[in-house]
């Protein structure tokens, strides 16, 4: 951030580690539009990096959370799905992602990313990311 943006509470959150309190404060104005899928990815990265912390995950791994749908979207791209824009929702091109990998990991393809939630994390856990699924 320059000189000019001032946001003490964010700072402060970002200084001591806070990253629970940085998540809250990802709040851009005007909450729309590309501005909106902004906030909740600068806010996930920044829950992400609070369960890193709060759970002993090695920092040096690139962590994908699996409990929502951006991590769901991430990992589907990394394995070749491609599930449309990584915005975390769940729309039709997210869930004919999810139905390709389900039927090519020779699963019935129901399009509903909390079946594939341990099949994906153990297949990240095995390229090196700490994958979070619970």
């Amino acid at each position: 951030m320059g000189p000019a943006f001032k946001f003490p509470r964010f700072q402060n959150y970002v200084a001591n580690a806070d990253w629970t309190g940085a998540a809250s404060e990802c709040k851009f104005q005007p909450d729309q539009g590309t501005i909106k899928i902004r906030n909740l990815l600068n806010a996930q990265s920044f829950r992400n990096a609070a369960r890193v912390k709060d759970e002993g995950h090695d920092p040096s791994a690139i962590v994908v959370d699996l409990t929502n749908t951006l991590g769901i979207q991430c990992a589907l791209a990394y394995f070749g799905f491609d599930p449309g824009p990584t915005d975390g929702a769940l729309g039709p091109l997210t869930t004919a992602a999810i139905v390709r990998y389900q039927t090519a990991s020779g699963m019935e393809g129901t399009g509903n990313p909390s079946d594939i939630r341990i099949q994906l994390a153990v297949a990240l856990s095995g390229s090196g990311f700490t994958a979070l699924a619970e």
